[in-house]
């Protein structure tokens, strides 16, 4: 770093006699002494160094020197030439040419740039002049770094304001403020006084009004008003969400400066739609979330009062003849059978429902669903139904049975007076979409010719419990649909046109082989067992009663527990076949110390919700509330899946 106490004088002179004077002149500062302010900033300490030749001031312009002092008339050359040699050699070091007169060639060189002319006859000035030089060449040199900082700042403050993904304006405000102080301070806040005021706020760095701005003027007109109420309140900042005339939302913000500067206000316009969708999204989904644990607790207990009513229906309808009895029972069985409905809406919208995804192909479910379809719509609507070639899926088939006909339910609702209802699948290839990778997809379109679905209702279709039926209806069909695409990695979407229809499309990612991670199904169709050993954990009383009635009922022996200490202790006195478990109350616990002790235990898991336990190959899943028969078949898949060859053994 060079020290600025000391002032290095390079001196070019041929003659010893006029180099000793310079140099006795620079030793005593005090002659011909500056007695300007500007000579009290520098020391009185100079660096002298001298040389004669051409040669030898080149070399030394590779020194650290303030400034070069050179006597014009030199042997051989000039102080003219060492000026433009020095100039040459890539130096710009403050010149003072000394010369006994002032000629062509003197003028020439001050016209090229010389920083000074000093007669011979004044030499004593040499200090002062050195001093006055050297202050000169600082201050522009600390001038131009200082211009050079400005500039790198403001290029840096432009790359910063070039990367604002927001508008920000410069607003000078002087005018409209001065209007406000000359109103009294009982009409300042006047809304008319305050829109007068904000005709008056300009631009800073343009020559635009805020009345020419196309399309942020719009919306600095109507946020200037607040702004100079804020500045009349004396609030220390502003912020506002306006919503602009394309439905997007800004979030207006600026911090209040007083009054004297109030030519440099910074005002920011930030387009916050995006966020508002998130987070209403996110809402959404957490109320969903919390309705679903209720609902699914609720619907567990609901499914545990139903298993007891549908086992004794069954128990009564097998016990008494054909009659009006019996006709009676079968009101009260096919009732269970229909609340048992509700239920699998209210848990697959709780997304607790067990699930069994296996590789399914849509088309296939569509073909089959075909027919009940037609029964379920009026005779006055179009029924079409229109199958592409459709890749396959991997979901509960039960599921998408259940989403389909949601759907097409909820489109011939649509159409009260009739229509076309249409149900078409086929396959498609997307590009990736967020976390949704791309690749190929299989699409259920459900298509109504009703009077379409209003803007402010579609944002509203998939919420639980939402509902424009005149009935009033469950509101749970479309929460239900959406949660069972979700929960296969899908997606459901509304497509609506008010007057010409809606379009429900469900798409789903494609089961290909790089992709399908589910079981192989085993069939076990056309197999019958014997009378098996069977031992119920079930802590419900009634209901445990319940199942060892329907368990004997069957022709199976049958033992009960309530919980899993006393299970064990059954299983330590004998040996079962199967065991049926309550899988939302002990199940997975259960499975496991039970398996301890007998490795081949065959499992029956009766649930609602889809726990992590056992692998789906290892259990029969029995999804509550069933009929008799259906335990009888669960038995049997628990028996194949455990030890196939123990159903052979059992054969009757």
């Amino acid at each position: 770093m060079q020290d600025l106490s000391v002032i290095r004088v390079l001196l070019v002179e041929d003659d010893g006699l006029d180099a000793d004077l310079l140099r006795e002149y620079l030793a005593t500062p005090d002659r011909g002494h500056d007695p300007s302010p500007r000579s009290a900033l520098w020391p009185a300490e100079i660096a002298l160094t001298w040389v004669r030749e051409e040669a030898e001031f080149i070399a030394a312009l590779a020194g650290t020197h303030d400034v070069v002092v050179a006597d014009y008339r030199l042997a051989g050359w000039n102080g003219f030439d060492a000026f433009r040699r020095m100039r040459a050699e890539g130096h710009d070091l403050p010149f003072i040419l000394i010369s006994g007169r002032l000629d062509d060639d003197v003028a020439s060189a001050l016209s090229a740039g010389l920083d000074a002319f000093l007669p011979k006859k004044d030499a004593s000035h040499l200090p002062a002049m050195v001093r006055q030089v050297v202050a000169a060449r600082r201050a522009q040199d600390r001038a131009g770094d200082a211009e050079r900082a400005l500039a790198e700042e403001v290029q840096r403050t432009g790359r910063l304001l070039d990367g604002v993904p927001f508008p920000l304006w410069e607003l000078d405000v002087r005018l409209a403020w001065r209007t406000l102080e000359r109103t009294p301070p009982a009409e300042q806040l006047d809304p008319e006084i305050l829109r007068f005021a904000a005709a008056q706020v300009r631009i800073v760095g343009r020559s635009t009004s805020v009345a020419a701005l196309p399309r942020e003027g719009a919306l600095l007109r109507r946020v200037l008003p607040q702004l100079l109420e804020a500045l009349v309140l004396g609030r220390p900042s502003f912020r506002e969400t306006l919503q602009t005339s394309d439905d997007r939302s800004h979030l207006v913000h600026a911090r209040l400066p007083p009054s004297a500067a109030l030519s440099g206000l910074v005002l920011a316009a930030i387009d916050v739609t995006d966020q508002h969708e998130l987070r209403g999204q996110l809402l959404a989904a957490q109320r969903r979330g919390t309705v679903g644990q209720l609902v699914s607790g609720m619907a567990h207990d609901f499914n545990n009062l139903l298993m007891v009513l549908s086992t004794y229906g069954d128990l009564i309808h097998d016990q008494v003849d054909e009659g009006p009895v019996r006709e009676d029972v079968q009101v009260i069985r096919e009732t269970v059978q229909r609340a048992a409905g509700l239920v699998r809406h209210l848990l697959g919208f709780g997304r607790r429902q067990a699930t069994r995804p296996q590789r399914v192909a849509l088309a296939e479910v569509v073909r089959e669903a075909e027919r009940l379809l037609r029964r379920v719509v009026h005779q006055d609507i179009r029924f079409e139904v229109e199958i592409e070639q459709a890749c396959d899926v991997r979901a509960d088939r039960t599921l998408l049975e259940q989403v389909l006909m949601n759907l097409v339910v909820n489109a011939r609702d649509a159409m009260p007076d009739g229509g076309v209802l249409q149900v078409c699948v086929r396959s498609m290839v997307l590009g990736a979409r967020g976390d949704e990778p791309g690749g190929e997809y299989a699409v259920l379109e459900v298509r109504d010719s009703g009077p379409g679905v209003p803007a402010e209702v579609s944002e509203r279709i998939f919420e639980p419990f939402f509902s424009t039926k005149a009935d009033g209806g469950h509101g749970l069909g479309l929460a239900m649909v959406r949660s069972i695409v979700e929960e296969a990695k899908g997606r459901v979407e509304l497509e609506s046109t008010p007057g010409e229809g809606a379009t429900f499309r469900v798409i789903l990612p494609a089961a290909t082989e790089a992709t399908w991670e589910g079981p192989t199904p085993k069939s076990i169709s056309g197999t019958h067992v014997g009378r098996v050993s069977v031992l119920v954990v079930e802590p419900d009383d009634i209901l445990r009663r319940a199942l060892e009635r329907i368990v004997a009922a069957i022709g199976h022996r049958v033992v009960v527990a309530a919980d899993l200490d006393e299970a064990c202790v059954k299983i330590a006195g004998r040996a079962f076949d199967v065991v049926v478990v309550d899988g939302a109350e002990v199940g997975d616990e259960c499975v496991g110390r039970l398996r301890q002790r007998q490795h081949d235990l065959a499992i029956v898991l009766i649930t609602t919700s889809d726990r992590p336990g056992p692998k789906p190959e290892d259990y029969a899943l029995l999804r509550a509330p069933f009929p008799s028969q259906e335990l009888a078949d669960a038995i049997v898949d628990a028996l194949l899946l455990a030890e196939p060859l123990s159903v052979l053994d059992h054969q009757a």
